[in-house]
């Protein structure tokens, strides 16, 4: 998947500002006067409609004044033709680079049989005559502009490429989700910068020296990802991570640089949501801490209507004036801005109408075809349904397109129970992402308790996490963190959100360094709370062998013991025959003597042994 890019760019020295529509149709306005200079509109712009563009470089930098004629080479001269007829490259989808004078206001010329996908990104060399692209092909591709065909030819990634930059005459740097610097007289990689795990949706090199055309640094933005990234070109350090970067609240959508010799880089940065954030920085070693920005521009109208920010450019002159295009494409509003000696934040409060001036010729009247009563027609349930039931609403107190909050909670109820005779239930189209994006935004309590106090389990919550839009992740976070400081009862529904948007979104919110406070106070409370878990686990170990004992004992005092049953199985051992025979034996002869009196017959000869033992005593005696 490409990564997304808004093909629209300022001229070189700021004067144009070219957009290709998603039709194909090329647009040139003038920044000066605002108006339409020329509109152009390719043979296939249907079938092959432009991915990207590039204006030709300026030769003078802007820093030096112009130096008198010297002789040329040949490359000199093409490029200098180049100069002169404002040429703009195009990479389309079909693979194909076309070249469009701005000057003739017509196509100068085709060139085919490059790539076989789309050109994701294209830049010109700026000594010569030759541009190069790179394309979801996973090739790169060098353009000879005078032969009008491929001049080389490498494959330089195993996935797709979405961004090339030359930072020298001969290095090259291209980015898929890895960044490689090639050198371009062995077609060989020199060095590898792994810093982003999403599409790097545009390159610029931080040029030192315009004449020699030598970058000590260059910058990086990917999708998804809350920082620009910069890295050193000098591969002797060894350094591959990122020196510095710039901090963004919101998703970058097109970097401009300014970059003037013994003065600090100036950068400006449109966002996802329409603002332009101004730095300035000198890139001399590493920074610890991510760069926030010293200016930031808005337009909005007195009610509080943002218009969206489309392109800035940084011109070169004393004041540091910033040339804004805001409102839509379809006709843009161009506006300058001073940064120096500016405040923090900047805000344009412009009228409303001023962006949407569309002029009547242009617009077609949109005929409507009757809906039958019959018809029920899928909408999000904030507006009316064909065919609803009239006791939805109460007549005289609401409108007939709006539906009560307790209508929109009762719709996606899982606790709803029918009773009586099935009735017939409008389908909604409303999902647990659009509740919860609009509790979110409007801070309804109410519909918050309703999507969070469900009994959900892991896989509702994970399909809410992934269809939610990424602008509405942070907000997600900051409410679960205060609801977790509450009352402990809903604790583990709370927690069960924060560890599915833990585990989804955790690279996003690491981009996010404005996050850290919230995500500090989070981790104390959870670390607060698990404090007593220990405790609590050694208190339950001994009251279940309390119970288990007590239990025990009940179970005996209860228990029915039968004595006078026979056993189910005896064994006898050979070697107790003889003690059995006699044991049997005992009971026979036991009985027999107790039929006699054993103890008179025994006393009767004890006497008679005694008188006679007696006798022989004496005559001993008398001897």
């Amino acid at each position: 998947m490409a990564a997304p890019r808004d093909v629209a760019a300022f001229s070189p020295k700021g004067d144009y500002l070219m957009q290709c529509s998603v039709d194909g149709i090329l647009k040139v306005w003038d920044t000066r006067s605002g108006t339409l200079k020329t509109e152009y509109t390719p043979s296939s712009h249907l079938t092959a409609t432009c991915k990207c563009l590039c204006w030709c470089p300026t030769n003078r930098s802007p820093d030096t004044p112009k130096k008198k004629k010297r002789k040329r080479s040949s490359d000199d001269g093409h490029h200098s033709a180049a100069e002169e007829l404002d040429l703009v490259a195009l990479g389309t989808t079909a693979g194909n680079v076309l070249l469009y004078s701005v000057v003739k206001g017509e196509l100068h010329s085709r060139m085919e049989n490059g790539h076989s996908d789309v050109i994701n990104d294209i830049c010109w060399h700026p000594h010569k005559n030759t541009v190069y692209t790179c394309s979801s092909d996973k090739y790169l591709a060098e353009w000879d502009l005078s032969l009008g065909k491929v001049k080389y030819k490498w494959k330089a990634s195993n996935s797709a490429l979405y961004s090339i930059c030359l930072v020298s005459k001969n290095r090259l740097i291209s980015a898929g989700n890895l960044i490689k610097l090639w050198d371009l007289e062995k077609y060989e990689v020199i060095t590898k910068y792994s810093g982003h795990t999403t599409e790097v949706l545009q390159l610029l090199p931080v040029i030192k020296n315009h004449h020699t055309f030598e970058s000590a640094y260059f910058l990086s933005a990917a999708v998804n990802d809350r920082l620009v990234s910069a890295w050193s070109v000098n591969t002797s350090k060894g350094d591959k991570n990122a020196v510095a970067s710039f901090s963004l609240p919101e998703e970058p959508v097109k970097l401009s640089l300014l970059n003037i010799k013994d003065q600090p880089m100036h950068l400006s940065v449109v966002t996802k949501g329409g603002q332009v954030l101004y730095f300035e920085h000198v890139l001399n070693g590493n920074m610890k801490k991510p760069l926030r920005p010293k200016i930031t521009i808005k337009v909005c109208s007195s009610s509080g209507k943002t218009f969206p920010i489309l392109a800035s450019y940084l011109a070169d002159d004393n004041d540091g004036t910033i040339t804004i295009a805001h409102g839509s494409f379809i006709k843009p509003v161009f506006e300058r801005v001073i940064s120096k000696g500016a405040p923090a934040e900047i805000c344009l409060e412009r009228s409303e109408n001023i962006s949407t001036i569309v002029e009547e010729r242009n617009v077609q009247k949109v005929i409507s075809g009757d809906v039958s009563k019959d018809v029920t027609v899928l909408t999000p349930s904030v507006t009316l349904v064909s065919g609803m039931a009239p006791n939805m609403l109460s007549a005289k107190k609401r409108k007939k397109t709006e539906l009560t909050m307790q209508e929109r909670l009762n719709a996606i109820s899982f606790d709803n129970t029918i009773e009586g005779p099935p009735t017939k239930n409008l389908p909604v189209a409303d999902s647990m992402a659009v509740l919860l994006t609009q509790g979110l935004m409007s801070s309804d309590k109410n519909i918050l308790n309703n999507v969070f106090l469900q009994n959900q389990n892991e896989t509702v919550i994970q399909n809410t996490i992934r269809k939610l839009d990424i602008q509405a992740i942070v907000p997600l976070i900051k409410e679960l963190t205060r609801r977790m400081s509450g009352p402990s009862a809903s604790l583990n529904k709370y927690a069960q959100w924060i560890k599915v948007v833990l585990s989804i979104h955790t690279s996003y919110l690491i981009s996010f360094p404005d996050l850290l406070d919230t995500l500090s106070s989070l981790y104390q409370l959870l670390d607060a709370r698990m404090a007593m878990f220990s405790k609590l686990t050694r208190l339950q170990g001994k009251l279940s062998l309390l119970l288990s004992q007590v239990k025990s004992k009940e179970q005996d005092e209860t228990e029915v013991k039968y004595h006078d049953q026979t056993p189910l199985l005896s064994y006898q051992d050979e070697s107790s025959d003889e003690d059995m025979y006699l044991k049997n034996n005992l009971d026979d002869i036991e009985a027999s003597e107790s039929e006699y009196d054993w103890n008179s017959s025994d006393d009767k000869e004890d006497s008679e042994n005694t008188k006679s033992n007696n006798t022989d005593e004496k005559d001993e005696s008398d001897d």
